[in-house]
């Protein structure tokens, strides 16, 4: 697990190099319409909302298996750590070294600790996965409100009358460049 925060620093140069294969590309922001900007911004919301959490399971998963496999290991040495314990107090009182006795107790608490941050650690972990599930619907949700609100608006409000302006203008070319028939000369 990387930490608190959604974002790693490598999280933000991936985006940074994302963003500048699109500048790249010569796409520009469509600043000329409020509508298409909508539409385009929605766009990226789903595309980012999709993405992303795709990204961050894979390493969710990733941390989830080094940490069942850490947990495997540390279980296992508190159970031949708790036999070997167990045979020693089986030993006649004479026989028993308190020393490597008492040695022995605290590193089973010292491995019940660590299981016991283990276990907190997945449950953060899960925690956040679920956070950033909802935050994932939340923003795919948005996306596709934004976007869709700014593609209808973009098209019933400007590219309507600017599809009607087109048209008006090529029938005026039309007949500007068209040469008169003989019906209209007469």
């Amino acid at each position: 697990m990387r930490g608190k925060f959604l974002l790693h620093p490598t999280d933000w140069v991936t985006t940074v190099n994302i963003l500048k294969v699109i500048m790249i590309a010569n796409l520009t922001p469509p600043t000329d319409n409020l509508y298409k900007f909508m539409a385009i911004f929605g766009l990226l919301l789903v595309l980012t909302s999709v993405i992303y959490p795709v990204q961050k399971t894979i390493e969710f998963y990733e941390d989830i298996d080094s940490m069942h496999a850490e947990f495997d290991v540390l279980s296992t040495q508190r159970i031949a750590l708790q036999e070997y314990t167990d045979t020693l107090v089986t030993k006649k009182p004479l026989e028993i070294n308190k020393k490597e006795l008492e040695e022995k107790k605290v590193e089973a608490n010292i491995i019940s600790l660590k299981l016991n941050s283990l276990n907190s650690k997945v449950q953060r972990t899960a925690s956040l996965y679920d956070w950033l599930f909802k935050l994932t619907q939340l923003t795919l949700a948005s996306g596709f409100f934004i976007m869709f609100l700014g593609f209808i608006l973009w098209y019933n409000k400007v590219q309507v009358h600017n599809d009607k302006l087109l048209a008006l203008e090529s029938s005026l070319t039309l007949k500007k460049h068209t040469p008169p028939t003989t019906s209209e000369h007469q």
